[in-house]
């Protein structure tokens, strides 16, 4: 081999490696919003409790961004630090004042398409409900299998929603 074709085999092998590497990163920071979001759904109910009990201090009223507040509460791998969120009262409240609103739009959205996915998003993750007591109570009869789509779909729908094009790994 010449000097110039070793050359142009390193630059391709190297440029292949970046780019399955970033593909990688983008499917792992796509992983981790659906994660985040399952998370912040289960723990819906609690981080409610958290808003309504915690004793309000002068540290709870910074910061008052929601993008600053989303860059303090991820760890350096993607995943949402809970202990950070439930440290501050304000905080939490904000980030749920932003599910809530998320949470009403997402609704909106499926009634209009006559979709179940919020449906079945809130009974799973949010009541804590198994899915096969879902699909047995729900008005449309569906599939436990169909249910758990929906539920996929759910996520994926409300992590755009909750984190925006984070969530889509780009």
């Amino acid at each position: 081999m010449t000097k110039e074709e070793i050359i142009k085999l390193a630059s391709e092998t190297a440029i292949n490696v970046y780019i399955k590497k970033h593909e990688q990163q983008r499917r792992n920071q796509a992983k981790h919003a659906i994660e985040n979001t399952k998370r912040l759904l289960r723990e819906y109910q609690n981080l409610k409790t958290h808003c309504e009990e915690a004793i309000f201090s002068a540290e709870d009223s910074v910061p008052t961004s929601l993008g600053l507040i989303l860059t303090e509460i991820f760890d350096s791998n993607g995943f949402i630090k809970f202990q950070a969120l439930m440290a501050s009262k304000k905080r939490t409240e904000l980030m749920l004042e932003h599910i809530d609103a998320m949470l009403t739009i997402y609704r909106a959205r499926c009634e209009s398409q006559k979709k179940i996915n919020y449906d079945i998003l809130k009974y799973c993750l949010i009541d804590g409900l198994d899915m096969l007591d879902v699909v047995d109570g729900l008005m449309i009869p569906v599939s436990e299998r169909t249910g758990y789509r929906a539920l996929n779909q759910g996520l994926k729908d409300m992590s755009v929603l909750l984190f925006g094009v984070y969530s889509l790994g780009a």
